[in-house]
């Protein structure tokens, strides 16, 4: 009797591959980006041992890798997070993205207003 092939299966354990060398891609990606914007904010005098710095920069590398993740069409949980908080916009006068909160929170350190990535795009 013939062996019946899932293709659907087949094509899965394919894509689940690709994404799993894509996260080591974007995994080596980070790390590296992290040692040296560790390497540079010491040599600027940032406590880069403290624990608070720890911390924050443990949230920015994490931010860094969902982008990366992102860009391959990989889910990460700062994903969701990062559609419900903050909104973007296109000015096709001035050719910038405009990136800010849909809603302000209301601790003072929070940027207020928008925030202009780039100066053109394609």
């Amino acid at each position: 009797m013939a062996e019946i092939v899932d293709f659907n299966k087949a094509k899965q354990q394919k894509q689940d591959e690709q994404d799993f060398l894509a996260m080591e891609e974007c995994d080596e990606l980070t790390q590296e980006i992290a040692d040296e914007m560790n390497e540079v904010l010491a040599a600027y005098g940032f406590e880069v041992r403290d624990e608070e710095f720890a911390e924050n920069f443990f949230l920015v590398m994490e931010a860094v890798r969902s982008l990366l993740y992102s860009e391959n069409g990989i889910h990460h949980p700062f994903q969701t997070m990062i559609e419900n908080m903050i909104d973007v916009s296109v000015n096709n006068e001035t050719n910038t993205y405009h990136v800010y909160w849909k809603e302000r929170p209301t601790d003072e350190g929070f940027i207020q207003g928008i925030v202009d990535i780039g100066e053109e795009f394609d």
